[in-house]
């Protein structure tokens, strides 16, 4: 089991009562499910700030794989899903890449 530590944190009452909604319907108590939502939301937190830095081109694929602590192939289904390209390329590198596809077919430009 990981090493834990305390932190206290002010909630507003209505969110604290609906962790405890949820602690009672899982049979959990209340410090476990304030753990498993927190760790869900770091999650997800570091998955959108992995998409985010990818989609302005700062950072790599590889990159936003390790921020995201995911698999490449998991990563790229999430951007699939957000219909967000996993490979850009600049004006040039597009165009060389069509005319090289072109020559490759014996078609001259």
């Amino acid at each position: 089991m990981k090493e834990l530590a305390r932190a206290t944190v002010t909630l507003p009452k209505e969110l604290l009562e609906e962790i405890d909604r949820l602690a009672k319907g899982r049979l959990g108590d209340r410090s476990t499910i304030m753990r498993q939502l927190l760790a869900k939301a770091l999650r997800m937190e570091k998955i959108e700030e992995a998409v985010k830095a990818f989609q302005e081109g700062k950072i790599s694929l590889g990159k936003a794989v390790e921020t995201a602590d995911l698999s490449t192939w998991e990563f790229l289904d999430i951007l699939a899903e957000r219909k967000i390209p996993s490979y850009r390329y600049s004006a040039n590198e597009a165009r060389r890449a069509i005319e090289k596809a072109l020559r490759e077919k014996g078609i001259e430009i």
